[in-house]
């Protein structure tokens, strides 16, 4: 069970594109000929998994049905090409009587999940999965029989491998324990697909999801679909997750009764959405499951609500006039316009996060996040009208509107928490790349322990920071705290610009000369701040080195002093 279970982890990950381009795949046939080889080498397949490999028919053949990808990189690997629909049937049984077919690919994507990348079948990478461990295919079919839908078996695996652990007899046990509580079997297959590990591992213990789904009305999935059952069932799960009707709280279930209706009524992308911006404002599950109880409107927020001055609506959130003179003088990259949506960034680059979970959690979240006035002062209206006048003439592509990757970089600058101001538009001006590479490399920063407010600060005065790729930034940070320099993060922080440096030809290549002056005999070097090293010109540099040995500037240049042009970063 572990080599199958392996393998079916590794297609999970694995890309869902195959080597073979369906671009080119084929091409000397028509359109309708092209399908009608298709279905012809589907249905040898089937054959070959149903007479040769001894699966029963109704299970080869959804494996043949839904694994298009796979049987397109099949096709790519005969030779000679058939040249008519019609021999595509003989040249794969041919093929499939030589060559083992990978059960593995066409299994996995047949049931939802990703097909391995691999450039055709070979003898190198076969999974027979009846040899591997006759107990996998026992229990996928056991739950293809008890109506589960055979292209949404992944998602049990994806959720909780243990389900392809059970025998039959206990995964039928275990939807029978589903059924007793008031589900017909449709309505139960849909649960276990939002709830996988009721058919896992831990699925003697259900962990108090009989309750919820009583709270939630087990009628509710009556008259369902499987398909409909499944996506009521996510929505509960969203409130299961939070905690909610799991604790003996019965006011909490009192208010999950009175509005459920409200609740099941939301798409699950949206309460998915609600749920997790207010998770962004660092607030717990037992936080997030009180405010919902308390105020079911809160996951209707319009989340593009425009905010229309972030500084008066700190003021207007009770910030005093100490706290909101700090944020100007540290965090003016925070000031001017923003929507809801990036509402928890800006607390946390203004470095107001903790002050602004407890206003949440104090009971105030429908007065800050339901009840935002408009803050359409004067002074407002022209900072906005400032802001859109210098984005036109910033970088214009016609006489009307701005050009659209200044747009995009600025749409990144908002997400991390930045207002419109003119240091945002300035930053967006300095950095080269569209949003997505530019919140990849903020993340890494993050994940390399800088903190966000400090982070913002930093990219706010040095915008080329994020100009640096991913490497580049692993390099510079590494080779401050590691052994090359041995200082700390903090260090980095007190003099961000060091990260904007060319690390090989300049900053290395100084520490280096540095190091080798301090193992040379009778010479002390001490040890000198980065900014003191890095950000001094050539002539400056070499004036320090003096002070430290009178011979010291002429090895550099002879020696150490790096030749040609500097590579760029």
């Amino acid at each position: 069970m572990r080599t199958a279970l392996v393998a079916f982890r590794r297609r999970l990950t694995s890309s869902a594109a195959t080597a073979t381009s369906t671009k080119h795949l084929l091409r000397h046939l028509s359109p309708s000929d092209r399908t009608v080889a298709l279905r012809h080498a589907q249905q040898a397949v089937t054959d070959y998994l149903h007479q040769t490999r001894r699966l029963p028919f109704a299970h080869a053949e959804q494996i043949g049905l839904h694994s298009p990808a796979s049987l397109k990189t099949l096709l790519s690997s005969l030779r000679p090409t058939p040249s008519s629909p019609s021999d595509f049937p003989r040249s794969v049984s041919r093929f499939l009587s030589f060559n083992p077919l990978n059960e593995f690919d066409f299994f996995f994507e047949s049931i939802g999940l990703s097909p391995a990348k691999s450039d055709s079948p070979s003898r190198d990478d076969v999974g027979f999965f009846l040899s591997e461990d006759p107990r996998l295919l026992p229990s996928t079919f056991a739950l293809a029989d008890l109506g589960f839908p055979w292209t949404r078996l992944g998602l049990l695996y994806a959720a909780d491998a243990s389900v392809f652990m059970q025998t039959p007899e206990e995964l039928r046990s275990r939807m029978r324990r589903l059924e007793s509580i008031g589900l017909d079997r449709t309505s139960a297959v849909g649960v276990c697909l939002a709830f996988p590990f009721v058919l896992g591992e831990k699925g003697e213990d259900f962990g108090g999801l009989e309750r919820v789904l009583d709270d939630f009305d087990l009628g509710a999935f009556k008259g369902k679909n499987v398909e409909q059952a499944y996506e009521l069932g996510r929505k509960i799960r969203v409130f299961y997750d939070l905690g909610l009707g799991r604790a003996d709280d019965d006011i909490a279930r009192e208010s999950i009764r009175r509005n459920r209706d409200a609740f099941l009524s939301l798409d699950h992308s949206v309460l998915v959405q609600k749920v997790g911006f207010l998770r962004r404002f660092d607030l717990s599950n037992e936080d997030i499951a009180s405010i919902v109880l308390q105020s079911p409107s809160i996951l209707k927020l319009d989340l593009e609500f425009p905010i229309d001055s972030i500084l008066d609506y700190l003021k207007w959130v009770s910030l005093d006039d100490s706290a909101a003179a700090a944020v100007v003088k540290r965090s003016r990259h925070v000031l001017g316009k923003n929507s809801l949506r990036n509402l928890p960034e800006t607390m946390k680059a203004a470095d107001l996060q903790s002050w602004f979970a407890r206003a949440l959690r104090s009971g105030g979240h429908e007065r800050v996040l339901l009840a935002i006035p408009s803050f359409r002062t004067p002074s407002v209206e022209n900072a906005e009208r400032r802001f859109r006048e210098g984005l036109a003439k910033a970088a214009p592509t016609s006489s009307v509107h701005p050009n659209p990757s200044v747009l995009n970089r600025l749409d990144f600058f908002r997400s991390v928490g930045f207002g419109e101001n003119e240091i945002t538009l300035r930053a967006a001006m300095q950095v080269h790349c569209r949003k997505e590479l530019l919140l990849e490399r903020f993340e890494l920063l993050l994940r390399a322990g800088f903190g966000y407010a400090r982070l913002t600060r930093m990219v706010s005065g040095y915008p080329k920071i994020l100009n640096n790729g991913r490497e580049s930034l692993e390099e510079k940070v590494e080779f401050v705290r590691g052994r090359e320099y041995g200082g700390s993060i903090e260090e980095i922080e007190k003099f961000p610009a060091f990260l904007c440096f060319d690390l090989a030809n300049r900053v290395r290549v100084r520490y280096a000369f540095l190091e080798w002056l301090r193992q040379k005999e009778g010479v002390v070097v001490k040890r000198t701040r980065l900014a003191t090293v890095v950000a001094t010109s050539d002539n400056v540099f070499l004036g320090m080195l003096f002070k430290i040995h009178p011979a010291a500037p002429k090895q550099w240049l002879e020696v150490f002093r790096p030749r040609g042009r500097r590579k760029s970063e």
